[in-house]
C-alpha cells in the first residue's frame, strides 16, 4: 500500500538568539489535488517581527550622570539631548519587537586607539559586547568597518552661534552712506565748485577793482577756495566774501547742493550706526574677524578640532582655539552666556544652543542672532549597530515605521527649539563706542600730523629764503 501525502509544507527554521530553541515558520503549503493553498509573501523582517522577549544589550553615551534621572521626563532637555531622544526611540522599538534592553553607560562616543581599537560606545560595538549603539553617531568613514547605520531619528546640526556685531566693527561706516558712484559724483561736484568759484572770483578781484575799492582787499587764492568749499560741505561759514552776483549765485547753489548731500549722509549714517554685520557666514569669515570663539566641551567636538587634517583648519584651531591658557572648550551654559555678552561665537548643537538662549536671554537680546558654518561639516547623526548584526534590517524597518507614524516629528518638537524670534528689531540699541568713531579720530590725527609736517617744511623754507636774501645782500655790498 502506497503512502498518501495529504499536505506539503515549506518551513523556515530560525532562532531569535543563539541560546533559544529553533522556531519554525511556514512559508508555503499545498496539496497534490489543490496545489498551492498558502504562500507567505511578507518580508523576512516583518515575518520575524516578534523576537519573543529576548534581551539585547545597548551602549549609550551619557556625559552628565544626572541625565539618567531624566531620560523620559523632558527635564534639562539641553543636556545629552540626542541620547535622550534616541533612548525614547529605542524604548518604542523595544515594545514593537517584544524585547528587553540592557543598557551599558559610556561617557564618550569613542575615538581611535592603538592597535586599531576604539574607546567608548564604538569600542563596545567593535568588541561585540553590545548589539546596539544607543546614542546617535555622526557619519565617519573610519567607523564603517565596525558599525552599520540603521536609522536617523535625531535631526540635530552643528554650527557656530553668535550675535551679529555692529557694522562699524568690520567696516568704515563713514564711507558706507554713499555708493562708490555717489562718492565720485561728490568729488566731481567739489572740483567743479572750486573751479567755478576760483574763475569767478579771479575775474572779480581784478587789479582795477582792488585799486578803486575803498576797503583794503586781499586777493583770494586757490587754498581759500578749497577751504571755502570744505566749509560749505560741513555747513559752516567762511571768512571769504564774494561781491559780484555771479560769484554769489555759484555760492548759493553750492551750499544748496551740499546741504542736500549733508542731510542724506547724516540720515544714512545714523541708520548704519544701528546696523549689524551679517557677513560672518563661513569659517574663513570667522577666522578673519576679531570675534573670540569657543566650542561645546563634548568628546566628539574636541576630537574633530584636534584631528583636523587640512592646513586652514589646523591654523584655525591653533589661532582661535588653542592660543589661550584657558580652554576654549566649555559647557553650553557658559558658551551661551558669552554669546549674550557679545563678540563671541560658540559652536554647539544648534537646537541645544537655542534651548538655552530661549531660557536665559531677554527679548531684545534675541535680536541679531545668526549662525556660521561649523568647524567640521557633518550630517544628521544616525543610530548604529555592530557590523553584520542579524537585527539590522529589522531595526531599520522599525525606525522607518516610527518616522512614518510621526514619532520623529513629535519628539523633535519636544526636545528641540527653533531659532528664537526677535520680538522687536528696534529694541536692540547699540551705544556708540570708540570703535564706531575711530576713523574720525584717525582723520583728526593724520590731519594734525600733516599740518605739523607742512609747518616744519614752512619753517625750513623760510630759513632757506632768509639765508638766500642774506647772501644777495652780501654780494651787492
Amino acid at each position: 500500500m502506497k503512502n498518501k501525502i495529504d499536505k506539503i509544507s515549506v518551513v523556515s527554521p530560525y532562532k531569535t538568539i543563539k541560546t533559544r530553541n529553533l522556531i519554525t515558520e511556514i512559508l508555503a503549503e499545498g496539496t497534490p489535488k489543490k496545489g498551492l493553498i498558502m504562500f507567505n509573501n511578507k518580508m523576512l523582517a516583518i515575518r520575524r517581527w516578534n523576537l519573543q522577549g529576548i534581551t539585547i544589550r545597548s551602549s549609550f553615551v551619557i556625559t552628565d550622570l544626572n541625565s539618567l534621572k531624566h531620560l523620559d521626563d523632558f527635564v534639562d532637555k539641553h543636556i545629552d539631548t540626542t541620547s535622550k531622544l534616541a533612548h525614547a526611540a529605542i524604548n518604542l522599538l523595544k515594545t514593537l519587537f517584544n524585547i528587553s534592553i540592557e543598557f551599558k553607560i559610556q561617557d564618550a562616543w569613542g575615538t581611535p586607539q592603538k592597535n586599531n581599537t576604539w574607546s567608548g560606545m564604538i569600542g563596545d560595538l567593535q568588541r561585540k559586547e553590545v548589539e546596539i549603539g544607543g546614542s546617535p553617531v555622526f557619519f565617519q568613514k573610519s567607523r564603517l568597518d565596525i558599525i552599520e547605520y540603521f536609522g536617523f531619528m535625531t535631526p540635530t546640526r552643528i554650527a557656530f552661534i553668535l550675535i551679529s556685531p555692529p557694522l562699524s566693527h568690520s567696516s568704515n561706516i563713514f564711507t558706507l552712506p554713499f555708493a562708490q558712484t555717489v562718492w565720485f559724483s561728490c568729488f566731481g561736484l567739489f572740483t567743479l565748485g572750486c573751479f567755478l568759484l576760483f574763475f569767478s572770483i579771479n575775474k572779480e578781484f581784478t587789479q582795477e577793482y582792488l585799486e578803486n575799492s575803498n576797503e583794503p582787499k586781499k586777493k583770494i587764492t586757490l587754498s581759500d577756495i578749497v577751504v571755502y568749499n570744505v566749509g560749505a560741505i560741513c555747513q559752516q561759514g567762511t571768512a571769504a566774501e564774494t561781491q559780484h552776483p555771479s560769484s554769489r549765485i555759484i555760492t548759493l547753489f553750492i551750499y544748496l547742493a551740499y546741504m542736500f548731500l549733508y542731510i542724506s549722509y547724516s540720515a544714512s549714517i545714523v541708520a548704519i550706526l544701528q546696523s549689524s554685520d551679517k557677513s560672518i557666514q563661513t569659517l574663513s569669515d570667522l577666522f578673519n574677524s576679531y570675534l573670540e570663539v569657543g566650542a561645546d566641551n563634548v568628546s566628539y567636538s574636541q576630537y574633530y578640532f584636534k584631528s583636523a587634517n587640512d592646513t586652514f583648519r589646523k591654523k584655525f584651531y591653533k589661532v582661535k582655539m588653542a592660543s589661550k591658557k584657558n580652554s576654549n572648550f566649555m559647557s553650553p551654559e557658559v558658551g551661551v552666556e558669552k554669546i549674550r555678552h557679545g563678540y563671541f561665537a560658540f559652536q554647539t548643537e544648534v537646537p541645544v544652543g537655542y534651548q538655552l538662549i530661549q531660557k536665559t536671554f531677554n527679548e531684545n537680546e534675541k535680536c541679531g542672532l545668526q549662525e556660521s558654518k561649523a568647524f567640521f561639516e557633518v550630517g544628521e547623526p544616525g543610530l548604529v549597530m555592530k557590523k553584520h548584526s542579524p537585527y539590522n534590517e529589522l531595526f531599520r524597518i522599525g525606525t522607518l515605521k516610527l518616522v512614518e507614524r510621526g514619532f520623529k516629528t513629535r519628539y523633535t518638537k519636544k526636545y528641540y527649539v527653533s531659532k528664537p524670534i526677535c520680538g522687536s528689531k528696534s529694541s536692540r540699541f547699540f551705544s556708540i563706542a570708540l570703535v564706531d568713531c575711530h576713523q574720525a579720530f584717525l582723520t583728526l590725527v593724520w590731519g594734525m600730523i600733516t599740518a605739523v609736517t607742512i609747518f616744519f617744511f614752512e619753517i625750513l623754507y623760510d630759513k632757506f629764503k632768509r639765508h638766500q636774501n642774506k647772501k644777495k645782500k652780501k654780494t651787492k655790498k
